[in-house]
Formats: structure tokens, sequence, C-alpha cells
């Protein structure tokens, strides 16, 4: 269950995204100590500037030491000019590609930006740019010449040679701190988990859509594509650690400019094709219950496909994780190793796993009893081990080889012999995740 604080952080959250007039009630009666744990809540998420311009006027505000005041103040107004200085910066730059006949595809940043009450409110720490691979030569150059700087190495998907076109790059700028993701492909096609994400954008240079931003017309996803990119981007963040507030806001808002030219019937199709129903539909269903969001006033449909929404704990993880999921080394270490495990390429399940005391196989009671209570498989260790690790504080993560089938679902008898060789025959697998396991481990570490 979310606390007090967090309630009115998102209370705040929705008056910003509304343009409530009133104060929110939610604020009421909050402690100095919570004000600050509000703050700082708001500052993992990238939204100190929202929640100042909803507070700063207020009596609640008014109430608070000088010092804390003046702190929030400061660090929010900075975040605007910052802002305000990198938009006007990359609408330079992306007119002067526009210049040399390249015509990227600008995603979320600005164009998120622009669909807020407030956009410079709304802060971006980079823009990101779709472009053609034949492309990517005229973009670097213009760059380099300009003075920018590759902050990364190319991402390059295995087997690629010299002067292949990278799949990201990114650049940033030493003096002005202006920071652009060029990419070739939305996501990587290294990865397993989320690669094949790029096949619903295969086709997006086709049909793009134009805004305008003070003035300049710039080129984006189509409304239906881009609303389906900002909900795989938060899958993909979510896999890394997680997925900030301020993208369920972004998609929030989305909906409530463009949700009567959204083809929802599409947009729910492919979140039935590329997994992503359930995701979505408890998003929504954030939205819904702490920011303002209605389906009926903007114009959305809902999905056909009946899912009861379960949304409480993915909100708990999610004001958790604060902004792309990097409040703590702890949630990048536990993705990172769960993310390996899922490139492996082995047929790696999720379930339910209960224990039973051994040293036996289970009758087949005992597995009709496991079944009944909700268990995928049952074995003699790992779960007192995790409440163990649990409760020192360590995050886990559990691997289990499935040997063989419990006793009185196989007309098979059980047999040791079985067991032994379903356990040989997974053993290199278990050891490479194992190894980069403890190679994860050192990496976070130091």
């Amino acid at each position: 269950m979310i606390t007090e604080t967090e309630t009115a952080f998102l209370a705040v959250i929705r008056a910003f995204l509304t343009e409530e007039k009133a104060s929110p009630a939610e604020i009421q009666g909050l402690t100095e100590k919570q004000w600050n744990h509000l703050f700082v809540l708001a500052a993992q998420h990238s939204l100190l500037s929202a929640v100042y311009d909803v507070v700063g006027k207020t009596p609640e505000f008014a109430e608070l030491p000088d010092e804390l005041r003046r702190q929030v103040k400061t660090q929010a107004m900075q975040s605007i000019l910052q802002q305000v200085s990198r938009t006007a910066l990359f609408l330079s730059d992306e007119k002067e590609l526009e210049h040399l006949g390249v015509q990227p595809l600008v995603m979320k940043g600005i164009v998120c930006r622009s669909l807020y009450p407030k956009p410079d409110l709304r802060p971006s720490g980079d823009e990101d740019l779709l472009i053609s691979a034949k492309d990517f030569a005229t973009v670097d150059a213009c760059f380099m010449r300009k003075g920018f700087v590759r902050d990364k190495e190319t991402a390059m998907p295995n087997g690629a040679k010299d002067g292949d076109t990278p799949e990201e790059m990114g650049y940033i700028h030493p003096k002005t701190g202006v920071f652009y993701e060029i990419h070739t492909r939305l996501f990587s096609t290294e990865s397993s988990a989320y690669g094949y994400l790029n096949r619903a954008f295969s086709d997006v240079f086709a049909h793009p859509s134009r805004v305008e931003v003070q003035g300049q017309s710039i080129f984006t996803l189509e409304e239906t594509h881009h609303l389906f990119y900002l909900l795989c981007h938060s899958f993909k963040h979510f896999l890394h650690g997680g997925v900030g507030i301020r993208q369920i806001c972004d998609m929030v808002q989305m909906i409530h400019v463009y949700g009567r030219k959204i083809d929802w019937e599409m947009f729910w199709q492919l979140c039935e094709e590329y997994h992503m129903m359930c995701f979505c539909i408890n998003l929504l269903d954030i939205g819904e219950r702490y920011l303002g969001f209605s389906y009926e006033a903007s114009g959305a449909v809902r999905a056909t496909k009946k899912l009861r929404p379960d949304s409480e704990a993915l909100l708990i993880d999610i004001l958790d994780a604060g902004s792309f999921g990097k409040s703590s080394a702890g949630r990048i270490h536990s993705a990172n190793i769960t993310l390996y495990a899922a490139e492996t390429g082995a047929d790696l399940k999720e379930g339910t796993y209960l224990q039973f005391t051994g040293p036996a196989y289970e009758s087949p009671q005992e597995v009709a009893m496991a079944r009944t209570l909700g268990a995928d498989a049952v074995g003699m260790s790992t779960a007192c081990e995790a409440v163990a690790a649990n409760h020192m504080g360590m995050r886990i993560v559990g691997i289990s080889c499935i040997s063989n089938l419990a006793c009185g679902i196989s007309p098979q008898p059980l047999s040791h012999k079985e067991v032994q060789e379903a356990a040989d025959a997974v053993a290199p697998v278990f050891q490479k995740l194992v190894t980069q396991m403890i190679k994860e481990i050192g990496i976070t570490c130091r």
C-alpha cells in the first residue's frame, strides 16, 4: 500500500497535469519530514519543477523552513532554465539536419513536452531521433562539426564489420550539455527480451506525423505508433530496473491530446501481438486512479479483452524506481541479472516455487495440494534460503532446473537416474548464468 506522502505526491502531479485551480487536499497536514520525502520523490522522478509549480504558492509550502523552500525553488528554476535553453538548441540543430536533407523522426523528449500544459516543466535529459541508416554518416558529420563528442561505443549487432552503421549513438556537447541519442533501430536487435519490438515500427517512415513546437514543424511517429512506442520504451526500462511515474504521465498526456486520432483497434492489436496488454492496462489504471486520466474524456477506447487491473504492486515499484529505475544500484544490478538470464537463449520460465522438507519425492497427494495452492514447481530447497537472504536485506534471484514431472502427473514411475540426466544436461547453461551473475555483481559494486 502506498504511503500518505506518495499519495500526496501523485495528487500534486495530477493537479499539474489537469491544471487544477485549487491546491490538492492531500498536501494538507503533511509534516516537514513528509514534505522532504515528497520533494525527494519529485527529484527522483524528474518532476520537481512540476511539483513546485503546484505547491510553491500554497500556504502549506509557505510554512516550511526558509532553507528548504529556497532549495526547492532554486532547483526547480535551474531545471526550467536548462530545459528552455536545451529546447532552443535542439530546434536549431533539428533545422540544420533538415537543411542537410535529413528527416529524423523525433521521439519522446520535445514531442512529449509539447503535450504538457507547461512544457519546460517536464525536463528531458536527452532528445531521441530515429533516422534512416543511409543518413547516419551525414548526421554524424554534422554533430562532430558542431563540437559534439560521441558519448559511447557504437551499439553494433554481433557480426557487424567496421564501417557498418550503429543501431544507436550518443552525442554530448561539452559546453552546453545537450545530449542526443541517434537511433537507426528503436531497440537493440541483440536483446532477446525486447529486440523483437522493432518489427512493430518497421514502416514508420512511410507515415510520419508533424507537430508544431514553438512555431517549428518537426516530424515524429504517427500517433498510434508513438503511443505504442512510449509503452514499449516503458517496458524496456521496466526490465532494466524500473519505469518512473513520468513515463505514465507521458502516455496519459499523449492520449489526452490525441485520444480521438489514435487508432485504438490497431493499438490494442499491437498490445496483444507484442504481449503488452496486461502491462498497458495496469499503467493506464494507475493513470485513472491517481493522475486524472479518463478514457471517456480523452476519447480513448478500452481494450475489448477483459483483464481486471491489479496495479497496486506495480505502482509501488514505480514509485520506488525513480526516473528510469535508477534510484539505487541494487535495482539496476537485480535487473541486469534477470535480463542476462533472459539473454542466454535458454527456455527460461517464471513461476511459483513451493519447498517441501524432503529428502524424498513428494507424494501424489502433496503434489495435488501444491497445485491447489498455486505452485508451478516443487522441490526441497531454495525457499528457506530466500527467506533468510531477504531478512538480511539482500536482493536475490532464484534459478531452478525442472528435472522431472512430479509424482502423479507422469504415468512413468519416478527415477533418480532421470533427475540426474536432466541436471547434467542443464549444467552448462546454469554455469554460464552463474558466472555472468558474479561478473555483474562485481561491475555493480565497483
